[in-house]
């Protein structure tokens, strides 16, 4: 009995082994079929993780909407970066609730380094359909490129957002977000995500006006760093920067303010006793020309040394 017993435990103890280090290639639920493959790389490994869902269900984006959590993903045993995630869509409850997410299929495509033996992904998300449902999966990875990988990673390239080169700007007036590009927009642009969760209700309705996108916040608005462009064409990926103010604007608002600081009572001594100056050197006409040049270059390098000192101070 002893020898039995013996036995049993090693037989245990050996498929225990076997089990922590075997590959959970795909986690098959009642609303979601999700499989992971991945591609060896010379110091790293990348991993593309498929979602299928079932029955009329959808996961949440990185940026749900209004409502519901997205996917999450905790790397064990890795360093892990998200690269590319599918373009989502949008779906809309009584008018009210509008969530970001994917139905049907979706990718999620991460490049992992500093990969050490056994490496691990738990993923959890909320499934949706009238109502949501949390739900998660453990997956085991392998550090070596499995067979499906290049067939999965052509099929999803076709669903990832492309990229626009340049930067769109964005304006925030009282209660609404203006998005322009430096030149025009994609065509056929149909709304915009931003990628920070709250910047505005993801049910703000948007439009088109003038080649610009109109967001109709409600409150004052908020400027995204980055997000999608859903246009009939696919989605976009941007960066946002505020837009720049026109440079004339500048100068009049300058020289307004400029006017208002001269006539605070603090600066009427220091203009009298310059108009006295100016009095006294208007009988010496040699060199006088040298002078207010000198005394205008003075003034102006003087507001340079401050403003670039404040601007070393706010890089630093």
């Amino acid at each position: 009995m002893k020898k039995f017993g013996c036995f049993i435990l090693f037989i245990s103890a050996l498929f225990c082994a076997f089990k922590a280090d075997a590959y959970d290639k795909s986690f098959d639920g009642e609303k979601v079929f999700i499989s992971a493959e991945m591609n060896k790389t010379g110091d790293g490994l990348d991993v593309l993780l498929s979602f299928t869902l079932k029955d009329g269900w959808h996961i949440l984006y990185q940026n749900p909407g209004d409502a519901g959590m997205p996917v999450a993903f905790e790397f064990s045993r890795a360093k892990a970066q998200l690269v590319d995630v599918s373009v989502p869509e949008k779906f809309v409850y009584d008018d009210i609730i509008t969530q970001y997410g994917f139905a049907g299929k979706a990718y999620y495509y991460f490049k992992l380094k500093n990969v050490l033996p056994a490496p691990q992904v738990h993923i959890s998300w909320t499934a949706c359909r009238d109502y949501c449902e949390p739900e998660e999966a453990y997956f085991g990875l392998v550090n070596q490129t499995t067979p499906s990988f290049e067939a999965y990673y052509e099929e999803a390239k076709k669903t990832f957002p492309k990229v626009l080169p340049e930067p769109i700007y964005a304006k925030a007036k009282s209660k609404a977000l203006v998005l322009a590009g430096k030149n025009a927009l994609p065509a056929g642009v149909k709304y915009f995500i931003a990628q920070e969760r709250g910047i505005f209700d993801a049910s703000a309705p948007q439009k088109m006006e003038k080649g610009k996108l109109v967001i109709d916040t409600q409150v004052r608005a908020q400027i995204p760093s980055g997000g999608l462009l859903i246009t009939d064409n696919g989605g976009y990926k941007v960066s946002v920067l505020p837009q720049k103010p026109d440079m004339l604007f500048l100068l009049l608002l300058a020289f307004i303010g400029g006017v208002i600081l001269n006539l605070m009572p603090c600066v009427f001594p220091v203009l009298s006793l310059k108009a006295i100056q100016l009095a006294k050197n208007s009988r010496q006409k040699k060199g006088r020309a040298k002078r207010a040049g000198l005394y205008v270059l003075g003034v102006l390098s003087s507001f340079l040394c401050v403003a670039g000192l404040l601007y070393v101070f706010k890089q630093s």
